[in-house]
């Protein structure tokens, strides 16, 4: 917070002067607002989505509702960059089609060297690969190229510029998945469920979809039966987590809240202590009594956790 607050206030009196002499006060709501809502309590300590967060309050005098509006708005940024460098109008589906494959390609393992990406784009039926390439990184700046040595000759590796872009992307082609097959789309989510690479792909995905089938894809998770879940409940503190940051909260409630509240008396403490740093992040009112019963656990990590989450 002591580093979001002058950070946020520095670039909102760039972005409008006129706010110079209230540019602490505007900064400061800005920052209580974000942190009121779980959606963007992680942007925190992300300097380009906190800059991002700056500029749409700047533009429109409101807080962006979602991380991946702040994403969509990045894109768009770096989309009329390349326009002002020569970039056609036309080309931008074509581009965003690229950026997804991309994503996808680097996110499921694909190599980072040009051919590979190169090839990628031909299997997707994208024109022109190289071009697109160069477009990509010369024009919108999203990707990023470096120059090693291979076997006495000069190779180039390519990285999204920011991670949080290619996790956008990746979560648009699950979302378009999901529309097709909520089975299959599930059936290759649920060995990555615990894989931290995912875990902000699929905090996108179930803020895009409708409430019903982000409902359906949080009770898939809770239900996943992941390696150790009956004594870890990772599956559970995931969808809730997921459901919180999300902001689908009070639509998996009356799923999650009870097993949550179970948790918290079940007979493993590291579950108990997982169920009270939860039921803190989440801050819903109708865990307080649970929580007060379990400042009497017999376990001090258990009473610690609990004691924070009433805090909280």
């Amino acid at each position: 917070e002591k580093e979001a607050l002058p950070y946020l206030r520095g670039w909102l009196q760039a972005l409008k002067p006129e706010w110079a002499p209230q540019a602490e006060e505007k900064a400061r709501r800005l920052l209580e607002e974000m942190q009121r809502r779980p959606a963007l309590a992680r942007l925190l300590n992300n300097p380009l989505l906190l800059r991002l967060s700056a500029e749409h309050y700047a533009r429109t005098g409101k807080v962006a509702e979602s991380r991946a509006a702040l994403y969509e708005a990045w894109v768009e940024e770096a989309w009329r960059r390349a326009l002002a460098r020569g970039a056609s109008a036309d080309q931008k589906e074509t581009a965003l089609q690229a950026l997804e494959t991309l994503a996808w390609h680097l996110q499921t393992g694909g190599s980072h060297g040009e051919e590979a990406l190169e090839e990628a784009l031909e299997r997707a039926g994208l024109p022109d690969p190289r071009g697109l390439l160069r477009l990509l990184r010369e024009g919108t700046g999203l990707l990023a190229r470096f120059a090693g040595e291979q076997e006495g000759r000069t190779v180039y590796s390519y990285f999204f510029a920011h991670q949080t872009v290619q996790e956008y992307f990746v979560a648009r082609r699950l979302e378009r998945a999901w529309e097709t097959s909520p089975r299959r789309t599930f059936a290759f989510l649920r060995p990555r469920l615990h894989l931290p690479a995912w875990r902000e792909p699929l905090a996108l995905l179930v803020g895009a979809l409708p409430e019903g089938e982000a409902l359906d894809l949080l009770r898939r998770i809770q239900g996943a039966k992941s390696p150790g879940e009956r004594r870890l409940r990772r599956d559970l503190f995931l969808a809730a987590d997921l459901a919180r940051e999300s902001g689908r909260w009070e639509v998996a409630r009356a799923h999650l809240l009870p097993a949550l509240l179970e948790a918290l008396r079940d007979e493993n403490a590291d579950v108990r202590r997982a169920a009270a740093e939860a039921l803190g992040r989440i801050g819903d009112p109708q865990a307080v009594p649970a929580l007060i019963g379990a400042l009497e656990d017999e376990v001090a990590g258990v009473r610690r956790a609990a004691e924070e989450a009433l805090v909280r």
